[in-house]
């Protein structure tokens, strides 16, 4: 499709795509392997901080969280300036949630991107739906 061969142009020209708040995009919400198919082709994601700790509702806060456990985003961020108390809220949860070794990486990673070095995603997973049963 057009974002996949948009992903491949970009990485041929050298340029590695971010894609941010993914967790907030209506139509990777409704089928998480949109986002899985990007990573697959080599996009980086980008989940905001503000997600993650629950700021914009107890969905996108799931759905950042399993982006996390799956691997497939690669850098945490804030969105508006005077934010870094958000940031470090995300961390903190994330470092609880998955280990310092997690956290670590989201830090490292928005370093490496800053400085303009090689970040790539690795050890992502698709997200299967739960199978809801209703029991009467």
């Amino acid at each position: 499709g057009y974002a996949e061969q948009l992903i491949f142009d970009l990485k041929r020209k050298g340029t590695i795509p971010v894609i941010v708040h993914p967790e907030r995009n209506k139509k990777i919400q409704d089928n998480l392997d949109i986002l899985y198919d990007f990573i697959s082709n080599g996009a980086l994601a980008q989940v905001t901080a503000t997600s993650y700790v629950g700021g914009f509702g107890e969905h996108v806060a799931k759905i950042s969280h399993d982006m996390v456990e799956h691997n497939l985003v690669q850098i945490v961020a804030h969105s508006l300036p005077g934010r870094k108390f958000v940031l470090s809220e995300a961390l903190y949860r994330i470092a609880e949630d998955f280990g310092e070794d997690k956290a670590m990486e989201f830090e490292d990673n928005a370093e490496k991107l800053i400085n303009g070095d090689y970040v790539s995603a690795h050890n992502y997973s698709p997200i299967k739906k739960k199978k809801r049963f209703l029991f009467f």
